[in-house]
């Protein structure tokens, strides 16, 4: 009998709160006999929106209040930077690897792979413990400072100082990978980024969850309807979504749309929802909008089923940014419009897969929506224009296995 590979992975967020990446990975490790150990926070404990079936993993969860504080000051905040390497991190830096240490003192693993937004201090962590018990590691990054319009919101001192702090942490982040085996992130264009400072940079997509996200043939529905689900941040250097609504408005004074027959469906959190209504009464078109709470991927899955177009909100002022429901949209075999043009990585995907459009104004979305409401009414549904063999390659397990293939690539390089 062969002893199995073990492989121990920091994350700053676990499911069933977040980063479904790593635990589609740990499902598909867990099933080809590894044995997966992860380190996680609490952090996004209120969301619990993502379910995996048969993911049975040891997950430890260190306490995140350390970094929480709601009441930090800037004064205390900017103590904290110019005081320890990873600022209002620092503390939860320290309490993940001690718990890090204890477990690889425990046993012997064969690999550590971290994976985290923005900050490096996971990094950090891996790095360190890599180094006091000669195993390599891995660093996933799913988000990037480089990624933004601007490095820091706000004006004034603030702002100036953020935007130093960030372009440290860049710095910092540079000098800690270097001593990784490999590199992964979300894109392409992340991937140039990594590659600057690693030479072993990889782009590992997301991807979608086959038994949730099925392509078919639609249904007949009685409605045509646009469905968007997730987060809309207030920015629009960041996400624009005043494109789809003029495009609903154009299409409403023109009589080319009813409200007996079109709507547009919104799943959005307490938080969006009144920044959305803006956009809503700025444009008129409240008899076409229907506002939800959010739901859990299993219910919005059901969503886009009934979807006759999937809403993605984008901008050509970020870099590689590549949402997961963009995956999820094309694992379902439903057309997609994505607003505005990002002149990027989802405009290069919509077009390779033949999936959907990328529009750089109100009416070119216009003109996408009509022409698939038409189809609507001809049909009373819409078919998707993509390739399902081309889009079953952004599947969670095949993205998954790409992931366990470079991880024993980094395990040969010992």
């Amino acid at each position: 009998m062969t002893n199995k590979k073990k492989i121990l992975i920091i994350v700053d967020s676990f499911v069933p709160n977040f980063s479904p990446r790593m635990g589609y990975l740990a499902l598909l490790l867990s099933k080809r006999d590894w044995v997966v150990e992860v380190i996680t926070t609490d952090f996004w404990k209120a969301a619990s929106i993502y379910t995996i079936k048969g993911l049975e993993v040891d997950v430890t969860t260190v306490d995140a209040s350390c970094y929480l504080d709601k009441k930090l000051s800037n004064i205390s905040r900017l103590w904290k930077r110019m005081s320890s390497m990873h600022g209002e991190f620092q503390s939860l830096y320290e309490k993940m690897k001690a718990e890090a240490e204890r477990k690889l003192s425990a046993k012997r693993f064969d690999i550590i792979l971290a994976s985290a937004a923005y900050t490096p201090f996971l990094a950090d962590i891996a790095r360190s413990c890599s180094e006091k018990f000669e195993i390599p590691w891995i660093a996933d990054f799913r988000d990037m400072f480089e990624q933004y319009p601007k490095l820091a919101k706000g004006s004034g001192i603030k702002k100036k100082y953020d935007d130093l702090w960030n372009k440290e942490q860049i710095r910092r982040r540079s000098k800690i990978i270097k001593q990784a085996s490999a590199c992964t992130c979300v894109s392409y264009e992340h991937r140039e980024i990594l590659s600057e400072t690693h030479p072993n940079a990889y782009c590992v997509f997301n991807g979608y969850d086959s038994e949730l996200y099925i392509w078919d043939t639609p249904t007949k529905q009685d409605m045509f309807r646009l469905v968007f689900g997730g987060k809309v941040y207030k920015d629009l250097l960041f996400q624009d979504p005043s494109y789809v609504f003029e495009a609903i408005s154009i299409l409403s004074k023109k009589k080319l749309i009813s409200p007996s027959h079109f709507c547009f469906d919104l799943y959005l959190s307490d938080a969006c929802q009144l920044y959305i209504e803006e956009f809503v009464e700025r444009y008129e078109v409240q008899e076409y909008v229907n506002i939800f709470p959010l739901m859990n991927v299993e219910e919005f899955a059901l969503q886009i089923k009934r979807s006759s177009i999937c809403m993605l909100f984008t901008s050509e002022h970020t870099t590689g940014i590549m949402f997961t429901k963009s995956f999820e949209y094309i694992g379902s075999g439903r057309p997609i419009l994505s607003v505005p043009d990002d002149k990027g990585c989802m405009n290069q995907l919509l077009k390779k897969l033949g999936a959907g459009c990328s529009a750089s104004s109100a009416e070119e979305a216009a003109n996408f929506i009509l022409g698939k409401y038409q189809e609507w009414l001809k049909n009373g549904f819409v078919l998707s224009t993509a390739d399902p063999q081309k889009a079953s390659v952004f599947s969670r397990a095949n993205q998954s296995e790409k992931f366990e293939e470079l991880i024993n690539q980094c395990l040969q390089m010992k």
